[in-house]
């Protein structure tokens, strides 16, 4: 219920901070370069039955397949301004016996931009180093191995923590980060 209300409150915040749309016609009467904030809604939803050799022989096992177990999906909401960004992913999946547990928050967290300094804190699955895989220097956020067929998505299988993350760029190729 606390997720609920915290999804509420942000939408309710991004919600209020929505301007008209000028459809590329040039700019309004009184428009002075202050632009709205964007506001992005997004997500997925997939379908995906894994059936096991050793399930073959048993019925009642191949009986007791629910839609919670073959449905999942995620929904995205960001807003961005001039200076700030704020960001609430969640997880979907349809859980039946506990309608509770259908909904779960993935990260939340928002931004700040003060020219080459950003910083960001909430909720937040961070990659530390730059690989396609995963890193040995990785390990900022812990890993949930209780779904072995998601280990190509490294960060799927992240669990999010509550951190500060700060960063400067110096440089075109050149940053300094730190994590709390």
């Amino acid at each position: 219920m606390k997720k609920l209300f915290l999804l509420a409150v942000f939408l309710g915040a991004a919600a209020g901070l929505i301007a008209a749309q000028d459809f590329g016609f040039g700019p309004a009467e009184g428009d002075y370069g202050v632009s709205a904030p964007a506001v992005t809604v997004g997500g997925e939803v997939s379908a995906e039955l894994q059936v096991f050799t050793g399930d073959l022989g048993s019925g009642s096992k191949i009986g007791g397949i629910e839609p919670g177990n073959i449905f999942s999906g995620a929904l995205n909401f960001s807003a961005a301004a001039a200076n700030a960004a704020g960001v609430i992913n969640l997880k979907l999946k349809p859980d039946f016996e506990t309608p509770e547990n259908m909904l779960s928050l993935d990260e939340a967290y928002v931004s700040a931009f003060f020219g080459a300094f950003s910083l960001e804190a909430g909720l937040r699955k961070l990659t530390w180093g730059k690989a396609d895989s995963f890193g040995p220097l990785d390990v900022i956020n812990p890993l949930d191995y209780s779904d072995l067929s998601a280990m190509s998505d490294p960060q799927g299988i992240k669990l999010a923590r509550p951190l500060l993350h700060g960063s400067l760029a110096l440089g075109a190729f050149t940053k300094l980060e730190g994590v709390f």
